[in-house]
């Protein structure tokens, strides 16, 4: 899943997919930080 977005503040609605361990990789023009979201 890859989205674009112009805001500082964003939204991500996860309640579609399944059980498990996700990896986010947030990018800025100035920093790159993965993030590890567990859904139960």
């Amino acid at each position: 899943m890859k989205r674009d977005f112009d805001n500082q503040t964003v939204q991500l609605d996860f309640s579609n997919l399944s059980a498990g361990t996700y990896m986010l990789n947030i990018k800025t023009k100035e920093n790159s930080q993965f993030v590890k979201i567990v859904k139960k």
